[in-house]
């Protein structure tokens, strides 16, 4: 029964309350109230999530204890993040705490990634539920149903957008302890649209500064889901909630969560340059929605969680026609290139750069989502091309049998040997083999030949790297730098302040990107300052590896 998988009760219902009084402090304050507990119920343990965000933090934030409210033993806290509670006897445990609304404002969360985390502004806010839910039981029956209620008070006139039934007198209604520990809420002055595709109810909520994007967005994104949708093969959930949360610095990102996800757009960027990112953005974060609902895959399976999610980013939105094919052809040349460098720079696996070395980015990082990508094309490929007595299949055919087994039912974790297992069932044995020695292999994939096991000719030569530094400068300090460009290849990072450039003195930014094209005997001589340090570079010219894929590869991803 529910209660005995969860807390050890007889019954109990779950009812939260998370109040915002005053925006300007920037504070939300919590309840929890469990009742109906059976008289012999024991020690509760409750915890709050953990691994909600790239970067994490080594505690939560909390202004204070987390307290019990009445009689009874206090709360013991077991660990950084996780709690014990004794009822002893009561038949309902109240809880109370406070939470601080300034992961903004840390180091590790300011900057590239705080989108993932909360914020309180005088008109809005986001509330990041990973960040505010004390949840009770252990995290393996946090998707048993059970009677939850959550109330939000915020200031009047504010509206709240969360992403779960509503009830009659305004509370919501999440059906598991999942949803409460990581979805999240929009509340304040958010600019809404809700639309229905094919049964799917999808509400976009734009922040102050983000209206801009809101006409384009929903144009574009409801063929998107609409197309995701079909691959799925059907809709995985009713509804879901997008939120584009205050603009930031950095381009763009997103983060899934399941029902709901967090976007954000630099407010610099060009509507229709962001508007372009958006799409493939959308799609690639609806994607996980899918792998979200069924499973979770284990670090060495990250090559398709990541890899395969953002080949069909890319495929979905050229499938419906929304991207032609010379544009779809560019982008998985691009990709090849990409999963070359990576694979050399890694120095690994593919699947071992699913583990910690994915959050510290870099090679690592491109290996799995560029290597993941290339194998998820060579795979559909190959299985469109099946030997005697097999029938031929798609990498859409083994996804779906991947992410809709029913064996996730018993058990999420999703390891390598459960994709090897849908491959043979396919009659793909010679796939699943080979699959398994390109994810193992940490030497970089050899990708011309591995195409030409399909009869694809893929042509790679090297080109002169473009004479471009890639990077943005406040006078001639680097503030931010494509890595993959050819200034961050050259070894420049964020934070050196240029000097002279190809022999000449530089005073400003275009100055210094006039002076990067004038090679000094066909090479580099740039003179910087690091860390109070004045030190010299001179490199080679790079070379860029470029790849050409058949326009019949293309036509083969559509016809068969």
């Amino acid at each position: 029964m529910i209660a005995g998988i969860l807390f050890g009760l007889a019954a109990q219902t779950a009812t939260y309350t998370f109040r915002v009084e005053n925006p300007a402090e920037a504070r939300v304050e919590a309840r929890l109230v469990l009742a109906e507990l059976a008289a012999d119920t024991q020690p509760i343990q409750l915890t709050m999530p953990q691994g909600f965000a790239f970067f994490q933090l080594p505690e939560p934030r909390l202004d204070g204890p987390v307290r019990r409210v009445g009689e009874g033993p206090e709360v013991a806290r077991k660990g950084p993040y996780s709690w014990s509670v004794d009822p002893a006897g009561a038949s309902e445990v109240v809880l109370e705490w406070s939470v601080p609304l300034d992961h903004r404002s840390l180091d590790g969360v300011r900057g590239r990634d705080e989108y993932e985390y909360p914020y309180l502004r005088k008109d809005h806010g986001m509330l990041v539920m990973a960040t505010l839910a004390l949840v009770p039981g252990e995290r393996e029956a946090h998707t048993a149903k059970l009677p939850i209620r959550v109330d939000f008070a915020v200031p009047d006139g504010w509206q709240v957008e969360a992403p779960w039934p509503r009830g009659e007198d305004g509370t919501y209604h999440p059906a598991t302890l999942a949803d409460v520990r990581d979805d999240l809420v929009a509340i304040g002055a958010w600019d809404t649209h809700a639309s229905e595709v094919n049964g799917f109810a999808v509400t976009f909520a734009f922040s102050p500064g983000q209206e801009k994007l809101k006409a384009g967005v929903v144009e574009r994104a409801a063929p998107i889901v609409a197309g995701m949708i079909e691959h799925f093969g059907g809709k995985v959930q009713d509804s879901y909630l997008v939120l584009f949360g205050e603009p930031q610095p950095g381009g763009y990102g997103g983060s899934p969560k399941t029902n709901s996800m967090t976007l954000f757009v630099a407010p610099d960027l060009p509507v229709d340059f962001a508007l372009e990112g958006i799409v493939h953005l959308i799609a690639h974060e609806f994607h996980h929605t899918w792998m979200r609902a069924r499973c979770q895959p284990v670090d060495e399976l990250r090559f398709l969680a990541e890899g395969f999610t953002d080949y069909f980013a890319y495929f979905i939105p050229w499938r419906i026609g929304m991207q032609d094919d010379a544009a779809f052809r560019a982008t998985l040349q691009q990709q090849l290139a990409k999963a070359e460098l990576a694979h050399r720079g890694a120095g690994m696996s593919m699947q071992q750069a699913g583990g910690p070395q994915f959050f510290e980015g870099g090679p690592a990082h491109d290996l799995v989502y560029s290597g993941g990508l290339v194998l998820g094309l060579w795979l559909d490929l190959a299985l469109r091309q099946p030997p005697e007595g097999t029938q031929a299949a798609t990498l859409e055919d083994l996804l779906r049998s991947f992410y809709n087994h029913p064996r996730w039912q018993d058990e999420p974790c999703a390891e390598l040997e459960h994709l090897l297992a849908d491959l043979h069932a396919l009659g793909r044995e010679d796939l699943a083999k080979r699959v398994q020695q390109l994810t193992g292999s940490a030497q970089p994939i050899d990708w011309v030949a591995a195409f030409a096991e399909l009869g694809v000719e893929l042509e790679r030569q090297l080109v002169p790297a473009a004479l471009e530094v890639r990077a943005n400068f406040d006078g001639t300090t680097i503030t931010a730098i494509d890595p993959a460009g050819t200034g961050g290849r050259l070894g420049l990072r964020a934070g050196d302040t240029l000097l002279e450039v190809n022999g000449t003195d530089v005073m400003n930014a275009a100055e210094i990107r006039e002076a990067f094209e004038w090679l000094i005997d066909g090479g580099f001589a740039i003179t910087f300052e690091r860390d109070g340090k004045r030190r010299m570079l001179a490199e080679p010219r790079p070379e860029d590896v470029v790849y050409s894929l058949p326009a019949a590869a293309i036509h083969a991803l559509r016809d068969s």
